[in-house]
């Protein structure tokens, strides 16, 4: 007689991300906190990020790692990215308030105002790998990240879709950006419904958001046209923070002087993130002829300037459904 067994107990579906989708304005690239709290500063004393006035927007403060960095090895562009165990300290910078001081007549050391910023950024680790085993690194990430991390953008050329949701079920809280760069466009042809396609089969619903990057830190130019094209397509199949779907964002060479550029972008798309890092940097030639560069003013000023589009329109807080 044949034993009769009970079939295997059918495994739960698996939930989308629920962290909230707030649109953002991103800088990446600190290594020092000295410049994420100059750089935060300003969101008090220049521009309104986190508040009504700017949509509730907030200011991303990216922070980059690599495989190379995750392991103590030296980066290429140390310039750009800190020391694992440095990473902590940028983001804790960017929640912990800040004192504004305005010494004048009959003030003591120490008076001044005590200036909240938790609320105002959003901090990301933004990570490239071509290195196996994705969720394990991120957990190594989120370890050395300590508990003021907001999320991952991964900057990683069509990751296993296994292994985006595994880290989207144990993360739910954090935000997953996915960048579409430039190796991930040419192997679609550059056709965005074709990219569209790849993107709702592997990757919907565990990313939180889609940021189109073909510059990937370099600097180069966006290609308004070609962005636009692929942003229509990425709003009629994913929604945006709008309409409750996955946020949208575009990256490429963005900087102070052009960012004006950007408003046909943002008149047909008011939720629509942006990230910039090659083109905020100021830079100077030391004594060994070599160019050194740091976020500082540059990036002050992509800051106050890319908030312009926004400022008066309303943005709703969003989960991924």
């Amino acid at each position: 007689m044949t034993e009769r067994r009970n079939p295997p107990p059918e495994r739960p579906t698996p939930s989308p991300p629920q962290a909230p989708i707030i649109p953002y304005v991103g800088i990446a690239g600190f290594t020092s906190v000295h410049e994420v709290r100059s750089i935060a500063a300003d969101l008090y004393t220049m521009n309104p990020y986190g508040t009504p006035e700017s949509g509730g927007r907030r200011l991303a403060v990216g922070v980059l790692a690599s495989w190379k960095t995750l392991n103590g090895l030296p980066a290429g562009n140390p310039e750009r990215y800190p020391r694992i165990e440095d990473v902590r300290a940028l983001l804790d910078a960017a929640v912990e308030p800040i004192r504004h001081c305005s010494p004048g007549l009959g003030q003591k050391e120490g008076d001044g105002t005590t200036l909240e910023i938790r609320d105002r950024t959003l901090r990301l680790i933004h990570y490239n790998s071509r290195e196996p085993d994705l969720p394990a690194q991120v957990a190594r990430l989120s370890e050395a990240a300590g508990p003021n991390l907001d999320g991952f953008q991964l900057n990683v050329v069509w990751p296993k879709s296994e292994e985006i949701r595994d880290i989207a079920q144990e993360y739910p809280t954090l935000r997953l950006v996915l960048q579409i760069n430039r190796e991930m466009f040419s192997n679609v042809g550059r056709k965005a419904q074709l990219l569209i396609g790849e993107l709702q089969s592997k990757y919907f619903p565990y990313v939180t958001d889609f940021l189109f990057d073909m510059s990937g830190g370099t600097g180069a130019a966006i290609d308004l046209e070609e962005a636009a094209s692929v942003l229509e397509a990425l709003y009629a199949s994913f929604g945006g923070v709008e309409k409750g779907g996955v946020g949208i964002g575009v990256a490429g060479g963005l900087d102070y002087k052009n960012v004006y550029g950007l408003k046909p972008l943002f008149d047909r798309w008011p939720d629509l993130s942006i990230d910039a890092e090659g083109r905020v940097r100021d830079s100077y030639v030391n004594a060994k002829k070599e160019t050194v560069t740091w976020l500082n003013e540059g990036a002050r000023e992509f800051a106050r300037r890319a908030l312009w589009p926004f400022q008066g329109r309303t943005s709703r807080t969003q989960t991924t459904p």
